[in-house]
């Protein structure tokens, strides 16, 4: 049983020194590789966007039930440059706003621990992320600030965002230890980010402890987040590491202690004809109280598989996480194996059919059979 500690006042502080240490790192190490650096592109002017993505899932044989059931993710997002409001250059104001509808499979068909469907939650409609971010150092330091998806700037690996079973979006080494500031409801947050010569990239974060009290973004403990990429050209390997810290005044238990910690890599490699790709990433948490200790995963992304569809993509993905559960001693392993096919129907229109088989689904903590999984996904957008 883990064991509940208390943050102090003095580690609190720790933190909030640490993370300005490293902020101020990044805006110094940026000024001195200025020369070399390329820069971010101009802040857009005045967009506005939505995005619908819908999904019949069924649970075919195995896990908990045998049913069907459908979710839908309505986004909206609106974007304005701060020179049309007459300010400063190189800044950007952001607003997304969600609206959310259906049920959540993974509890109720399936039974897996890494939730087969990213868009599955409890309904809601809410203000998703807002917030202000600005360019210095002749746009090689981003600054923003204010209600920030941590997974949109953070342990997102390239080629893998096609894939349904959430472990590709964030994975499970942070998102099942820590209360991260991801989908469905992230909290506020700021996050730092430099061009370091003309491969590297720094990005730091520091985000609130417990993301759904946005009412109190001060008062329940931090998450302090860096990482550091590696990408030259699209043609060439992508390198990234990364490394979190998280701490709150109280905790305890699986998936909520205290203070955690964790790191995680991946490796993406285009194939020859640039059109395919490989990606592999493994994350690390290695505390006592840490629910998902282990996570590896590795994929395989192929766009316009077939002549004369150059807009389909396919994509084949494995996800395996270790899991700490209440019924077993030591840990035990949830695998996904998951097979997905976009067609693409012009430029705002994509219909995706996708099969998910996951050996020894952890989510109840109970024995529950290997389980099959079908959604059909559609996609509509405006941009």
């Amino acid at each position: 049983m883990p064991v509940t500690r208390v943050i102090t006042r003095k580690e609190s502080l720790r933190v909030r020194v640490a993370s300005g240490m490293l902020a101020g790192a990044l805006l110094l190490f940026a000024a001195f590789e200025a020369r070399a650096s390329p820069r971010f592109p101009r802040p857009p002017k005045a967009q506005f966007g939505v995005k619908f993505t819908g999904e019949a899932f069924s649970g075919l044989l195995g896990g908990l039930r045998r049913g069907s059931e459908g979710n839908y993710l309505l986004d909206a997002r609106f974007a304005l440059n701060s020179e049309q409001l007459g300010l400063w250059r190189d800044g950007e104001l952001y607003m997304d706003i969600t609206h959310i509808r259906g049920a959540q499979p993974s509890s109720r068909l399936s039974g897996d621990i890494q939730v087969a469907s990213n868009i599955a939650a409890p309904a809601a409609t809410r203000v998703y992320e807002f917030w202000y971010a600005q360019d210095f150092a002749d746009r090689r330091v981003r600054l923003r600030l204010g209600i920030v998806d941590l997974n949109k700037h953070f342990d997102a690996v390239p080629g893998s965002g096609q894939l349904n079973n959430s472990s590709f979006g964030v994975e499970p080494a942070l998102s099942l230890n820590a209360p991260a500031s991801i989908y469905p409801e992230p909290g506020w947050g700021m996050t730092a980010g430099a061009l370091l010569g003309k491969d590297w990239h720094a990005r730091l974060g520091l985000f609130q402890g417990q993301p759904a009290r946005r009412s109190a973004p001060l008062s329940r403990g931090a998450m302090l987040i860096g990482e550091l990429t590696r990408s030259s050209s699209p043609a060439e390997p992508v390198y990234m590491l990364g490394m979190w810290h998280y701490a709150q005044p109280q905790g305890g238990g699986f998936g909520n202690p205290a203070s955690d910690w964790g790191a995680y890599a991946a490796w993406v490699t285009p194939l020859p004809d640039a059109q395919r790709r490989l990606f592999l990433q493994a994350g690390y948490s290695p505390a006592a109280a840490s629910r998902a200790p282990y996570y590896l995963e590795a994929g395989y992304a192929w766009d316009g598989p077939f002549s004369g569809r150059p807009d389909d993509r396919l994509s084949l993905g494995l996800a395996r996480a270790w899991v700490r559960t209440t019924t077993a001693t030591g840990l035990q392993a949830e695998t996904a194996l998951e097979a997905n096919y976009g067609f693409a129907f012009g430029d705002h229109l994509m219909l995706a059919p996708d099969l998910q088989y996951i050996l020894q689904p952890l989510g109840t903590g109970a024995p529950v059979p290997n389980a099959w999984v079908a959604l059909l996904r559609l996609y509509a957008n405006t941009d």
